[in-house]
């Protein structure tokens, strides 16, 4: 495909997630997904994408195919896909990213996501993307030098010490975040992350550091590839029975507490983690 055909294609495809995300707030989400090559990041084709509950091969190498809403897949044998290009247009949409924020990125994958990450924040910000599988991690670290402000590394998230930072993205599922996560987050800094118990479901939690704590909020429901390193199976367990009552709703929440709950805090809690947990609205 022509490359003025190309850039006229990831438009539309950009256009079309403004409209299904939906992006309310962010013009420069859209723009960023209209900017990112997302072949870059995928490998030569044919490619398997997932579609309405169904996996399919490409006929072609085209990357044409590429520029729609759709997953494709990047290690099928472990499940791990690049992620739903509407679903993270509108979770960014809840981060009001600023040009020059820092960003730690926890599951890089491959890069695109880090890209669009890396466009938000420009030049002037910085991206620290980890990666626990190694080649991932190393394809990331080639496709990505095209953004001289990210640095791509392997290993731990949960014990990866970037410094002070303005929001956290985690792209793969934990029982809760990392105490360093949080200690890490400046005055106004964001975390996104899935909550997710066992069987990979669960809700989008955001929170906002404030003066004496953190705001949280559901923001969407979820399904993830399960982390490691930031997750316990008693966790998962009490997660997935506070989320039963609930039947598919989200949660009302009102903060993210860090520490031990005491006894007299308990009847105000959604959910009790190992070392946080989370209040809910009255």
């Amino acid at each position: 495909m022509a490359n003025s055909n190309l850039s006229k294609t990831r438009r539309s495809y950009a256009e079309e997630l403004r409209v299904a995300a939906p992006v309310r707030r962010d013009p420069a989400i859209v723009r960023a997904f209209a900017s990112v090559p997302r072949e870059r990041f995928l490998g030569p084709g044919p490619w398997l994408i997932r579609a309405d509950m169904r996996n399919y091969r490409t006929p072609d190498s085209n990357p044409w195919w590429l520029y729609h809403n759709v997953l494709v897949s990047i290690d099928a044998r472990k499940g791990i896909n690049n992620g739903s290009p509407s679903m993270w247009a509108f979770l960014f949409d809840q981060l009001d990213f600023k040009p020059g924020e820092r960003v730690l990125q926890v599951g890089a994958g491959t890069g695109y996501y880090t890209a669009i990450l890396a466009t938000l924040v420009g030049l002037r910000g910085r991206v620290h993307a980890i990666e626990f599988e190694k080649h991932l991690a190393a394809r990331a670290r080639a496709n990505l030098t095209a953004w001289p402000q990210v640095k791509v590394v392997c290993g731990d998230a949960s014990n990866f010490d970037a410094g002070e930072v303005d929001v956290v993205v985690v792209f793969a599922g934990g029982t809760h975040p990392a105490p360093l996560w949080l200690e890490r987050l400046a005055p106004r800094g964001r975390l996104l992350m899935p909550l997710v118990a066992d069987d990979r479901g669960g809700f989008m939690l955001k929170a906002v550091r404030r003066r004496g704590g953190f705001e949280a909020k559901a923001v969407s429901r979820c399904w993830f590839v399960l982390a490691k390193g930031f997750r316990t199976k008693n966790e998962a367990s009490d997660l997935k029975k506070a989320l039963a009552p609930l039947k598919g709703k989200l949660p009302a929440l009102r903060g993210l507490h860090v520490g031990r709950i005491s006894s007299a805090e308990k009847s105000n809690a959604f959910f009790i983690g190992r070392d946080f947990w989370l209040s809910r609205r009255s």
